[in-house]
């Protein structure tokens, strides 16, 4: 836990007390491209998803402590993570989510969830909270296959007992806990397999690649690069990865410093070139330059021996 996030956090609490909630329908239509619908106010919805809003931001700050962010998953319910998203990410990155965020920030130009034929269900619904101070919060979670129950034409929005159902056919359920909060261009995460099912799913990972490679050779030569850019966009196992080592950008530090950690522990097999790292493909290599730049080796207190981390859970 840092103070600073707990300052946040309990800022965004007094904020929602006096926010206005509107929730939207987000469907994605290709990777990054996004578009969205709002659903109508109907009876109690908008005070019921402003309650489970502000519910989901007290118990941010009051019962989870901090963890790293991993691509791979893995938070318990008493943790969270943070992820930068910054409205203008570094040159060649693509902003996490592609428009979707650029849509809600004008969702009140958004057309209002109608009934239309054979629409297909939304891949998430957000919670925009207008915030006094004229800022907005949003509040996120996923709708998987098996929120879907019955599927036909649009939805009527009424919230019964934690269903959002339509009379003439559709029902999806909500759960209303949120896979993430997003405010200040930074992702609060609460759930991160359902944050990463959206927003990290192997496209979204694929086409980061060639962009995530770029910031780590802006750093460090990569020799072999184009056939390391390759080799990661075949595996999703290795798009993965190198999306956990741009995340914590590990590679920013001094090359003199990577190279002492390499020398280290030979058994991840790095290979360099003076200060260029070496890309080699064959099969006992191909996971050297990941590794080293993910801090995946450890050396055990008690036995001596070295090993490669399964986690990185801080203590």
């Amino acid at each position: 836990m840092t103070q600073g996030d707990k300052s946040e956090q309990k800022e965004l609490v007094r904020l929602l007390r006096e926010a206005m909630f509107t929730t939207v329908f987000c469907w994605r239509r290709s990777v990054g491209v996004w578009r969205i619908a709002k659903i109508a106010a109907v009876g109690d919805l908008p005070t019921d998803f402003g309650n489970a809003a502000r519910a989901a931001a007290e118990d941010l700050y009051a019962n989870r402590s901090k963890s790293a962010y991993n691509v791979e998953g893995g938070l318990a319910d008493n943790e969270y993570a943070t992820l930068a998203n910054p409205r203008q990410p570094p040159t060649g990155l693509p902003r996490i989510g592609g428009n979707l965020f650029q849509l809600l920030d004008d969702f009140g130009s958004a057309d209002v969830y109608g009934k239309r034929k054979r629409t297909a269900a939304p891949n998430l619904y957000v919670v925009a909270a207008q915030l006094p101070n004229n800022e907005q919060a949003n509040f996120g979670r996923r709708i998987s296959k098996g929120n879907v129950l019955a599927r036909n034409a649009g939805i009527r929005t009424i919230f019964d007992e934690g269903t959002f159902s339509k009379l003439d056919g559709t029902v999806i359920s909500f759960d209303v806990d949120f896979d993430w909060i997003e405010w200040r261009e930074r992702f609060w995460i609460l759930d991160s397999t359902g944050f990463n099912a959206v927003f990290r799913d192997v496209e979204e990972l694929r086409l980061a690649v060639v962009a995530n490679v770029g910031l780590i050779t802006a750093r460090i030569r990569i020799i072999n690069g184009d056939d390391f850019i390759k080799r990661c966009r075949a595996s999703q196992h290795m798009m993965t990865k190198l999306q956990k080592v741009t995340d914590e950008r590990l590679y920013e530090k001094p090359v003199n410093m990577l190279q002492d950690y390499s020398r280290l522990y030979p058994g991840l097999g790095v290979e360099w070139d003076g200060d260029s790292l070496v890309f080699n493909g064959d099969l006992d290599h191909q996971w050297s330059i990941l590794r080293l730049l993910d801090e995946a080796a450890v050396t055990g207190v008690l036995s001596g021996h070295q090993f490669l981390a399964k986690t990185k859970d801080p203590l």
